[in-house]
């Protein structure tokens, strides 16, 4: 078994099993409809992909069960779930606490009220960009408790789906970014099963309105989520661009690199860095002291 260059692991990873190649035998109906209806993931997710749903069932279940009666270092070695009594308690203790969290906003702070009201002329601009951001706060944080209760449910049943929200919403930097980290699971899924079919990073700026047309349709059928998946794309797109071309400009070797020797560069690092600390340590302070209830949260998604 190949080890994966990311982690180091001895048995593969997140990424690992989701290309692992199953024989042939296991890509049957039966084994398909075990993977669809399977009971804690199947009203809410997280997602997981057929590879490695069908690799911690029957290579990790049914292999370790057989091994387990000869040797029992070989079954604790191949274990992908590093959970423990501890971790699973520490683990529901979280969610506990993430759930009173959301029902101390949603019983003093009428966000989800004031946005189904349609009388905006009486707020500043500023209302309501608050009233929009934390909208959007309560969404994160609902969403957070729904798929945090249905993986804890699959990991006391001994399989590890991916962990959905594992980036506070305000944590973000870039478009992708947020889009990665907010419903992760599903993204692993579209980049195995839509965005790989497509063509992958060679067809990027083409694909990108073709996977979010699909998200859209996804969530349900209308226009307006039509209109909401290609905004998206217009925002993800010249981002993609930027950072591609930012990347080819950073990997050639200009004559000012030739030139300047190792010292040089250490020195130019120690006069960047420290403005570069400084600014984003002035940005976090504004955003502190603008959004203060929203520092609280941002280190409860990390829980």
């Amino acid at each position: 078994m190949q080890n994966c260059k990311e982690c180091k692991a001895e048995v593969h990873c997140d990424k690992g099993r989701v290309l692992f190649h199953h024989e042939e035998k296991e890509y049957s109906y039966v084994n398909y409809l075990t993977y669809c209806l399977y009971v804690p993931l199947y009203l809410a997710g997280p997602i997981m992909t057929f590879g490695d749903y069908t690799y911690q069932v029957y290579i990790l279940h049914v292999v370790n069960m057989m091994y387990s009666l000869f040797d029992n270092h070989w079954q604790m070695k191949h274990r992908i779930i590093p959970f423990n009594a501890r971790s699973f308690t520490m683990y529901f203790a979280r969610l506990l606490f993430c759930l009173l969290t959301l029902e101390i906003i949603l019983h003093n702070m009428y966000i989800v009220a004031i946005s189904k009201v349609s009388h905006w002329d009486a707020y500043l601009p500023f209302e309501v960009l608050a009233v929009g951001y934390w909208n959007l706060k309560v969404i994160w944080l609902k969403l957070l408790v729904i798929w945090r209760f249905f993986r804890f449910a699959a990991l006391c049943d001994d399989i590890n789906p991916p962990e959905n929200m594992t980036r506070c919403m305000s944590n973000n930097y870039s478009p992708v970014g947020f889009w990665r980290s907010w419903h992760r699971s599903y993204n692993l899924w579209l980049i195995r099963y839509v965005y790989i079919p497509l063509g992958g990073r060679h067809t990027q700026k083409w694909n990108t309105f073709v996977i979010f047309t699909f998200v859209a349709l996804w969530h349900d059928i209308s226009a307006s989520l039509l209109a909401w998946g290609w905004i998206i794309s217009l925002f993800i797109i010249p981002e993609l661009l930027l950072t591609r071309m930012w990347s080819k400009v950073m990997n050639s070797t200009s004559i000012f690199q030739k030139a300047t020797t190792n010292d040089d560069l250490s020195v130019s690092k120690e006069m960047v860095l420290p403005g570069r600390c400084s600014f984003w340590c002035s940005v976090q302070y504004a955003h502190y002291g603008v959004w203060e209830s929203d520092w609280f949260l941002c280190r409860l998604g990390r829980l």
